[in-house]
């Protein structure tokens, strides 16, 4: 093996044993101080908004039904909750799409018009922020809600 490639190989492999240190240090102090009863400086609430795509490509923020998202003071991922610097930075999480339904050759005309209108269709009244395109084309198209051909 070249000289450079093992050298290499140390230093990453240093680098490795440095991080597993690092977090099994990490998480002996957290379940230190959760054992003293200090859970208020272990854990922190931040809130988030759900942020929604609108016509046009612009981007709406949905503050009034805002959430908190529970995070621990800590560098690495602990107990479930994930770090509080990288919640505070990302306070807006965004509400995506659902991806459009696969082809379906071979079904009959009735089945894959209901199929195909799910790509064409649009609901353009105001979305609630927690689901906003998770219902189906059966109850949209039951619902009161205002439907237009998107193409």
């Amino acid at each position: 093996m070249h000289p450079f490639i093992r050298i290499a190989l140390r230093y990453v492999r240093l680098i490795l044993a440095a991080v597993v240190v690092l977090y099994v240090a990490e998480d002996v102090f957290l379940r230190f101080r959760l054992h003293e009863k200090q859970s208020d400086a272990v854990f922190s609430q931040v809130p988030v908004y759900d942020v929604g795509e609108v016509k046009g490509g612009r981007v709406e923020y949905y503050f009034d039904q805002g959430q908190t998202q529970t995070c621990v003071h800590a560098v690495f991922p602990h107990f479930g909750a994930v770090p509080c610097w990288y919640v505070v930075r990302h306070t807006a999480q965004q509400v995506r799409l659902a991806p459009a339904p696969r082809s379906y050759s071979g079904l009959s005309v009735k089945l894959e018009s209901i199929v195909t209108a799910g790509r064409r269709v649009r609901y353009t009244g105001h979305f609630p922020a927690n689901t906003p395109w998770t219902r189906s084309i059966v109850s949209r198209l039951s619902s009161g809600a205002t439907i237009v051909n998107a193409m």
